[in-house]
């Protein structure tokens, strides 16, 4: 009875060694603050470029300040031997539009080997089923839309991209600035039709603590609201900037349209950031 029992525990012991052997722990995310969703979107993908399709999600993040925000994010094919597969760009909408207005430049950035995650900032879009509406917001609510960005870029690292850049549109310009300012590690931004002051989101201190990372400040002569403040910021900003100037393209990612706003972007990006 006794050899019995002995031969019991030892099987017993033998099957946790094996068991401890294969145990690995939980990856380590390269940032110990991100808080991955537990439950990402499964939506359809029947809205995606058909050349990206298979390479786009859709994503859940969550907030510091406990807000839900949905994007959708490009992978770029990490083994390509192109020079820009460890760059993140952080795509920001207008007011009262969502990730969708930049459907077709996301999709020329990740053809380029960019990852991209656009999304719906607080108060637009999918987020705004758990945000509420932009139109009930204060100053406070808009200028919190930082925080949004600062989940994208956590996702992104927690991707293992290493080079962040920001592209804005309307007020998605300004905040883009607002959080690039305090972000050291944001490699560039790209302003389309910002204002100096958008629903409380002022750029001008942030212009001036940008220091000098490269910048695309871009508008339309006619929407001189914009006009006026790329013109302002260029005096403000003593970094590497490029100005873009249309005529008759409309505001923010309107410009698109009739422009050659997308090839302008890409040469920037090229060019500044390596």
């Amino acid at each position: 009875m006794m050899k019995k029992i002995i031969s019991i525990m030892a099987l017993a012991v033998l099957m946790l060694v094996l068991v401890g052997c294969t145990y690995e722990p939980a990856l380590k995310t390269s940032t110990q603050n991100y808080k991955p969703s537990p439950n990402p979107r499964e939506d359809s993908k029947a809205e995606a470029p058909s050349s990206a399709e298979q390479y786009w999600k859709f994503v859940s993040l969550k907030t510091d300040d406990d807000k839900e925000i949905f994007g959708k994010y490009y992978n770029a094919n990490t083994e390509a031997t192109e020079p820009y597969s460890n760059v993140a760009i952080i795509l920001l909408h207008m007011l009262d539009k969502d990730h969708s207005s930049w459907d077709k430049f996301a999709e020329q950035l990740y053809l380029e080997n960019y990852s991209v995650i656009s999304i719906d900032l607080r108060g637009h879009g999918e987020s705004a089923k758990n945000t509420g509406s932009w139109q009930d917001f204060t100053d406070k609510d808009f200028n919190n839309m930082v925080l949004d960005i600062k989940e994208a870029k956590e996702f992104a690292l927690h991707e293992k991209k290493t080079r962040f850049v920001i592209i804005g549109a309307s007020i998605g310009a300004n905040t883009a600035l607002n959080y690039a300012a305090k972000d050291k590690e944001i490699t560039g931004v790209a302003l389309l039709s910002p204002g100096m002051d958008y629903r409380g989101v002022e750029i001008e201190n942030p212009a001036l603590s940008y220091d000098q990372r490269p910048i695309l400040l871009a508008a339309s002569e006619e929407d001189t609201y914009s006009a006026d403040a790329v013109k302002e910021l260029n005096s403000k900003i003593f970094g590497k900037k490029k100005i873009v100037m249309f005529k008759d393209a409309g505001h923010g990612t309107d410009m698109f349209k009739g422009t050659e706003l997308d090839k302008e972007l890409l040469d920037w990006l090229k060019e500044n950031i390596k």
